[in-house]
């Protein structure tokens, strides 16, 4: 399955996936992405009061906690593919502020020095099987500077991060696959 992020992001200096396959449909999938709270994910919250980026919004959608951050939907095919996109300087005090890239070309053009373009998606992709279907979910994560000095920093930035992006994309994915797992059982029982 090619990535959503192709479209994107498609040259890229650093990149992260991980995959989770779930035992539901696609739809039941996708119903879960939109509702995973940050409630639902304990160490995520404690990284974010580290990071000193609070841990307000515990009742709202994980997903809508990111576009208020500042990063916009630029693929929402419902589904089966979701990206968001934003620039930044996440190396800073607080992640910096994101400027929202609108849709793909604003983030093709997308030039501004000293600042590193992210990109971030769910790709949604049915694998049969079970009578309430098969899923497999990956999430992926894609950089790109825009200057050498953006670049620089956010190596280190990354190096020093990198191991918490991957624990907070595992506890998502997991999260994701509770929740549609569970509706698909009380379906079931209802």
């Amino acid at each position: 399955m090619d990535s959503p992020l192709d479209r994107v992001l498609p040259q890229f200096a650093h990149r992260e996936e991980h995959t989770i396959v779930v035992d539901a449909s696609p739809e039941a999938v996708w119903a879960a992405l939109h509702e995973v709270r940050a409630a639902d994910l304990p160490l995520t919250r404690v990284l974010a009061m580290i990071r000193g980026l609070g841990s307000r919004g515990a009742a709202t959608p994980v997903l809508k906690v990111f576009t208020a951050r500042g990063f916009a939907i630029v693929i929402d095919d419902a589904p089966r593919q979701l990206a968001a996109a934003g620039a930044g300087q996440p190396w800073t005090l607080r992640g910096g502020e994101i400027a929202p890239l609108a849709d793909l070309g604003a983030v093709a053009a997308f030039d501004r020095p000293g600042f590193v373009v992210m990109a971030m998606s769910f790709a949604l992709e049915p694998l049969g099987g079970r009578a309430g279907g098969r899923t497999r979910l990956t999430t992926e994560t894609r950089v790109q500077p825009t200057d050498a000095a953006a670049a620089q920093r956010f190596r280190r930035y990354w190096w020093a991060i990198r191991g918490g992006s991957g624990v907070i994309r595992h506890e998502l994915l997991r999260a994701v696959r509770r929740r549609a797992e569970g509706a698909v059982k009380a379906a079931a029982k209802g």
